[in-house]
């Protein structure tokens, strides 16, 4: 995998380029000799926030990949083996505990 690159722009900004392949100069693997290499997959897109935020907010794979690991993860929620364990769960169901714990994983999943 190769390092990330800086790309500087005219207004003297700078933008971080990740490129992401795998290169054999023995097979000529992904260079130039390689009759493959119309073939091969480059990552060069830089994809910033806004763009995320959109494509979650369409609804489809992005944020499937977004919300179900949180639904799995809250899915079943938590047990006690204590005496007051009924008061336990009445405070947390008061204060909506678990629906918390959803967000706060979908979020940090964005």
């Amino acid at each position: 995998m190769s390092k990330p690159r800086i790309k500087l722009n005219n207004s003297g900004g700078a933008t971080l380029v990740t490129t992401d392949g795998m290169q054999n100069v023995f097979s000529g693997l992904n260079t130039s000799s390689d009759p493959r290499t119309h073939n091969k997959y480059n990552f060069s897109k830089v994809v910033n926030y806004a763009e995320l935020d959109a494509l979650y907010r369409d609804g489809g794979v992005a944020a499937k990949i977004v919300d179900i690991p949180a639904e799995d993860a809250t899915r079943e929620w938590r047990k006690f083996n204590h005496d007051k364990n009924d008061l336990i769960e009445a405070v947390e169901k008061e204060f909506q505990v678990q629906q918390i714990f959803r967000e706060a994983i979908t979020y940090a999943r964005l």
